[in-house]
């Protein structure tokens, strides 16, 4: 019995339904929807090799726009800024010791590396999910010049800029900015190496 039940459901239901959907009478409008059908495949042919021949474009790498990073303050000189630390106080002496810098060095990089949120903010801004990562690093051991590394995706354009902090904290004192598409943190002198 579930045999004969199975046989109906699968093979001779469908041919009624085949049988029935046949032996409709003919109506007057197959004929033009049938041309109409017609007409429209070539187009939609003659789409599909278009795109296929279609060249792909290249993208081009997204450019940092400096002067929207631009604060709009003066750079001053790092001697006249009033710190907020002293320049023998032990957390900058420790600084310093630590990076095998001088005091002065140390003390600037102290308060550059603080305020660094003002200008990473207007990075990421214009990064959004390009960025990567960043890291504070020193290009010259003898100046000891901070520079904010930051690594984004092969998306970005690499460059190099100059920021001056605006925010009361670091007012005036700069920092070097330096953009590397490689997606891959690499040290350039990184101050922090010694950190365990």
């Amino acid at each position: 019995m579930f045999l004969f039940k199975k046989l109906i459901k699968n093979a001779i239901l469908p041919c009624v339904c085949v049988s029935l959907i046949a032996c409709q009478p003919k109506t007057d409008n197959t004929e033009p929807q049938t041309i109409q059908a017609s007409q429209t495949a070539p187009q939609t042919l003659e789409k599909s090799e278009q795109a296929q021949t279609a060249k792909p474009t290249t993208k081009q790498n997204q450019t940092i726009d400096w002067q929207k990073i631009d604060s709009g303050e003066r750079a001053i000189d790092p001697t006249t800024f009033s710190y907020p630390f002293e320049l023998d106080s032990e957390p900058v002496k420790i600084y310093a010791k630590t990076y095998q810098i001088d005091n002065q060095s140390a003390r600037y990089q102290m308060t550059v590396g603080m305020a660094i949120n003002e200008l990473l903010s207007k990075l990421l801004d214009q990064l959004g999910v390009e960025y990567v990562s960043h890291e504070i690093a020193i290009n010259d051991k003898k100046s000891a010049v901070p520079v904010l590394v930051v690594y984004t995706t092969k998306a970005i354009e690499p460059s190099e800029g100059e920021y001056v902090f605006a925010d009361k904290f670091a007012k005036g004192l700069t920092i070097k900015v330096k953009i590397i598409n490689d997606g891959i943190k690499k040290s350039v002198k990184n101050p922090h190496e010694n950190d365990e």
